[in-house]
């Protein structure tokens, strides 16, 4: 079962749950109830195990059907260093295999909850009142309530959530009738999700809040006003399409309406796919629209995670992989077939320093991380995103795109609302091929090694030989040779492309060689760059997030400010964590500190104990470690994080 989680799930497993909870801003708490429907699937179960983090447990209690109410249990605790707390909890009777139990457990959350970040009104976007939002993807949803938290079971479950007026709450499930409660001056909202789902999908932001529709089944939500929620409806008006389009390409969209909330700058990844209710940062935001395909690839998420999903975190390719196959295909689709080459190549080159950086024979540079008891969060890398997408891609010319997509349609609908193993998929590969390749089917198969692909570390297999150059990344590539060669002294022939070009993704390109060449790179060189590109204020932050860093390493102090501004207004771990670690490398770990502690309340308690690790944690680093850290974090494009 999943190694990350301490439920006792081999055992007995959730089917429903239902939280009823109070948020009170001035405490930073979240306090009420977990009342949790489980079935035994084996005979002589007497205990209940549920995981918890960051929260004080009060009270467990069993449902009696005798006495028709709820009587007290036996519960005790244990905590752990890394994976948080389990709680068991005794039945008061032995349950046999199929046999039901009710659950109810009180609990108030603490300043520990790694999920939850509480904003003050100075950290949102129209200053009002405060706010709330959680993120639970991998492991982190045993801090929002006790449950058993692993991808490996799903449940359906409903909420209510009473807080004071005028807040609003928005979660990843149908909103029903909220109501008021005048004497109290709060409201309590009600929520439902009746299709299956693992906890880390559950999610919930309060604060002030606003909805506007983008299409039939699409919408925004987002701080009302024209510099949130109207902007982020412009930049994301073509949601309907983008779901249209991978709904085409896959099967039946099975949840219903589609929602992006645009979060507070503090959240600390690009997107989090929850059902109904997708969790987008405001760096998808930079008016162009070239970086709304986090919503493509948030979209592909509700097939390829959301409704087929990973049974445990070494499995998490599942999720990331067939998800960024299907994001390209949509974005070659409705952007161009080059357009999906270039974010094939970036994340290339993001999924190759990741490599080194792990090793070629670490199996976190696998598809396969064994974990042994480490968090999932020191695994998450481009591997599954792109190590996944290239095995993929391998799997598909061995049979043609019809076929190809066809062979997922087949998986999806084969595995809808269940957690899978990569043998499972593998089952389902070699079925379909005997199936609809029978002539050939022992010649296709005998072409894939699940071992060499899935849990050898490194290198793809030989047989592996796609490129996704085009002749526009040559070109760009190319131009960034010149700069580099002239020294800063001259501007190199057609330099004034760079400001013409359409996709910004070519940008990433140049810049990317830059850093490739950073030995090259000289002071006047960057000061010629900055001056004809503006990079150091380029309001994209995937320019901030090469361009920063590098300018650190070579010191370039006018770009310092930037640099400080750009930490200071953004959350995105992505984004930030390169430059910390630009500081700490190149000897201004002094610098690194103080911006952090400045930001401390602002950046989410993920990226908090992230950037903990970069600034302290590295003191006794090689120097050669922080220079694979520094490489991988400013060349990686494709990252969610």
């Amino acid at each position: 079962m999943d190694g990350s989680s301490y439920s006792n799930v081999e055992f007995i497993q959730t089917r429903n749950f239902d939280l009823d909870i109070s948020v009170d801003f001035d405490k930073k708490s979240l306090s009420g109830t977990n009342t949790l429907t489980l079935q035994a699937v084996k005979d002589k179960v007497g205990e209940v195990i549920l995981d918890f983090q960051g929260m004080t447990i009060s009270l467990a209690e069993v449902y009696s059907d005798e006495q028709k109410k709820f009587l007290t249990a036996p519960i005790t605790t244990q905590d752990f260093p890394v994976l948080g707390s389990a709680a068991k909890i005794t039945l008061p009777s032995i349950l046999a295999k199929d046999d039901k139990v009710v659950v109810r457990v009180t609990y108030a959350t603490n300043d520990q909850a790694q999920a939850i970040n509480w904003l003050t009104e100075a950290q949102t976007t129209t200053k009002t009142l405060k706010y709330l939002f959680t993120q639970c993807e991998p492991i982190h949803c045993r801090s929002v309530a006790p449950l058993q938290d692993t991808p490996s079971i799903k449940a359906t479950y409903s909420a209510k959530v009473t807080v004071a007026d005028p807040y609003v709450v928005k979660m990843s499930a149908n909103e029903t009738a909220p109501v008021k409660n005048p004497d109290q001056k709060t409201t309590t909202y009600n929520f439902q999700n009746s299709i299956q789902m693992p906890s880390y999908l559950l999610a919930m932001a309060v604060g002030n809040l606003a909805y506007k529709s983008t299409g039939p089944r699409t919408g925004v939500v987002a701080e009302p006003g024209p510099d949130a929620l109207d902007r982020y409806v412009k930049e994301l008006e073509d949601l309907e399409t983008f779901l249209n389009t991978t709904e085409k390409y896959l099967t039946h969209y099975i949840w219903g309406s589609y929602t992006v909330l645009v979060l507070p700058a503090s959240f600390p990844y690009g997107g989090m796919e929850n059902p109904l209710l997708t969790f987008a940062s405001p760096t998808i935001i930079v008016g162009d629209k070239s970086q709304v395909y986090v919503a493509t690839h948030e979209i592909a998420h509700s097939w390829t995670g959301n409704q087929v999903t990973c049974k445990d975190w070494s499995n998490m390719w599942l999720n990331e992989g067939f998800t960024v196959f299907e994001e390209r295909k949509v974005s070659g689709q409705l952007n161009g077939a080059n357009f999906a080459k270039i974010e094939a190549q970036l994340g290339n080159v993001s999924l190759w320093v990741d490599i080194e950086n792990y090793g070629e024979t670490n199996s976190y540079s696998s598809l396969y991380p064994v974990l042994n008891g480490a968090s999932p969060d020191d695994s998450f890398s481009q591997l599954p995103y792109d190590k996944g997408f290239q095995f993929l891609t391998y799997l598909e010319t061995l049979v043609g795109e019809e076929a190809f997509q066809k062979f997922i349609q087949t998986y999806v609908l084969k595995y809808t609302q269940q957690s899978v193993t990569y043998l499972d998929l593998k089952a389902t590969w070699e079925d379909y091929i005997n199936t609809n390749f029978k002539d050939n089917a022992t010649t296709i198969l005998g072409l894939v090694d699940w071992v060499a692909w899935v849990t050898k570390p490194g290198a793809n297999p030989s047989v592996y030989n796609v490129s996704f150059e085009t002749d526009e990344a040559k070109e760009f590539e190319a131009l960034a040779d010149s700069y580099i060669d002239l020294k800063g002294k001259s501007h190199p022939d057609g330099w004034d492309k760079y400001l013409s070009v359409k996709d910004p993704q070519l940008k990433i390109i140049f810049l990317n060689r830059l850093v490739d060449r950073q030995d090259d790179v000289t002071l006047d060189l960057m000061k010629l760059v900055d001056a004809d590109f503006n990079c150091t204020w380029d309001k994209n932050p995937e320019i901030g997030q090469r361009w920063l860093p590098l300018a650190i390493a070579v010191q370039y102090n006018d770009a310092i400010e930037g640099a400080h501004h750009y930490v200071s207004y953004l959350g995105r771990m992505k984004y930030i964590n390169p430059v910390y670690i630009a500081l700490v490398k190149n000897g201004r770990r002094d610098l690194a500190n103080k911006w952090f502690k400045e930001n401390l309340d602002f950046y989410h308690p993920i990226a908090v104990a992230n950037l903990k690790k970069i600034i302290y944690g590295s003191l006794e680093a090689k120097e050669e470690h922080m220079i694979q850290l520094f490489r991988q974090s400013v060349q990686s494009g494709r990252i969610i994080i």
